[in-house]
């Protein structure tokens, strides 16, 4: 058995114990890299030499957008906005903080790249602080979706998703448990 930064490794089943919880694989790399080709034709086709911006929510959908970009086959701008919902909890039923832009985007394309939505507040109040500033449209995409998780109150839908999973904790590819796991290759899913 490994042990790395709060994560040990047991090699026999292919489990991470992050934080004291234990994971199992949910999602391989590959399956992962097939998605986002696929999300990639679909941006491209969709964009086609419209030069949209791409707004990545920071931190976990970092890995998913540079993966992401390097599938998209049209000019594009990048920037970055930070929201914080969930702390060190697993679940957060508080409204999201969700940083200034310190970008225009009035008349532009925009594609906000999220992670995974869950109770869709996020997103929501992402999009609604982007939309202030009079863009041409406002999309997203996002790695996961969780519909099982959606606050009544919000019927927010991602534009572009990759996979549609459960209301199950995941870490992995960007996604955290406490900052711990982010740098897994796959996604992982808590025994319960």
């Amino acid at each position: 058995m490994e042990r790395a930064g709060g994560r040990q490794l047991n090699s026999e089943s292919q489990r991470v114990e992050i934080n004291g919880k234990l994971f199992r694989p949910f999602i391989s790399r590959d399956r992962i890299a097939t998605e986002i080709a696929r999300l990639g034709d679909e941006i491209t086709r969709d964009y086609n030499q419209k030069n949209p911006l791409f707004v990545v929510v920071l931190k976990g959908s970092l890995i998913f957008a540079a993966d992401l970009l390097r599938a998209v086959r049209t000019p594009c701008t990048l920037e970055c906005m930070r929201a914080q919902s969930y702390g060190a909890a697993m679940t957060s039923q508080r409204t999201p903080e969700v940083e200034a832009m310190e970008f225009d985007c009035s008349g532009r394309d925009i594609i906000i790249l999220e992670d995974i939505v869950d109770t869709g507040r996020t997103i929501s109040a992402i999009t609604r602080r982007l939309q202030a500033c009079s863009p041409n449209s406002v999309r997203a995409a996002a790695l996961l979706d969780k519909p099982g998780a959606r606050d009544p109150h919000n019927a927010y839908r991602p534009d572009y998703v990759g996979f549609e999973v459960e209301n199950d904790f995941v870490v992995g590819y960007g996604l955290d448990f406490d900052e711990q796991g982010r740098q897994l290759a796959d996604i992982y899913i808590l025994e319960t």
